[in-house]
């Protein structure tokens, strides 16, 4: 084997100034690349938002449509038609009428002024 072959199958890279000027490069448009792809994970997180949202709403406004339908045959299952009795619901008018038109007692005394009471307790 030759010393030059040796030589020239070990590749040493040592940093050149041009290396050092392209890696400054390549980190420039590495730093718009990091930038897109935040950007496009905002994106993607907003839309999955939006997307549930949807979904939720949509979720609420049938589920209380159906409780609105069942609310509704449920009632019409429980009606009934009651009949009145007239006779009773004159009697209670009457009745009504003769407690609204009756005259208020007088008070025989006057709440503004005090009165001594004396009490009388019984002893075994």
């Amino acid at each position: 084997m030759d010393i030059k072959n040796i030589f020239t199958k070990i590749k040493l890279k040592f940093p050149k100034k041009k290396d050092e000027e392209i890696i400054r490069i390549q980190n420039k448009k590495n730093k718009y690349i990091f930038i897109l792809r935040m950007l496009s994970i905002l994106v993607i997180a907003l839309l999955a938002t939006v997307a549930t949202t949807t979904i939720l709403f949509v979720y609420n406004t049938v589920i209380s449509a159906i409780e609105q339908v069942q609310s509704i045959s449920l009632y019409q299952s429980e009606l009934r038609v009651e009949l009145i009795d007239f006779n009773r619901l004159d009697k209670i008018e009457k009745k009504w009428t003769e407690k609204i038109n009756d005259e208020k007692p007088n008070i025989k005394r006057n709440p503004f002024i005090k009165e001594s009471f004396t009490t009388t307790t019984a002893q075994n």
